[in-house]
């Protein structure tokens, strides 16, 4: 398996353990970096993201990936949540892989649409 196929892989797996609220199953790098619309900063190291992951991952109920891109160990996918009391939002999530974990992820998102409606 090529290293984009296994970025792709990984990619697919990481909102599948999401959606079957699994974190745990979520290979991440001890030196993951994890940025976001609703952070202030970036938060570092496997702990640290794993439990981030954990606090909002109950908070919406199904992700859906409507485009999934990769090439080498960077991927990007356009994804829709769905939950979130009751909102649907639409976003981009940017992810690094080396060696099958986590190494970067970044989420962007209109967090507007959560207090707008």
């Amino acid at each position: 398996m090529s290293q984009t196929e296994q970025t792709r892989s990984f990619m697919r797996n990481y909102f599948d353990a999401l959606n079957e609220q699994a974190v745990e199953r979520i290979p991440i790098a001890g030196d993951c970096r994890y940025s976001g619309s609703m952070l202030a900063g970036t938060i570092r190291g496997a702990d640290t993201v794993r439990e981030h992951i954990g606090a909002v991952a109950p908070f919406i109920d199904r992700f859906e990936i409507l485009r999934l891109v990769a090439e080498g160990p960077s991927g990007a996918v356009i994804v829709r949540l769905q939950g979130l009391g009751g909102k649907t939002i639409e976003g981009a999530v940017f992810f690094e892989v080396e060696d099958g974990q986590l190494t970067r992820l970044d989420n962007l998102f209109d967090t507007r649409q959560l207090v707008n409606g």
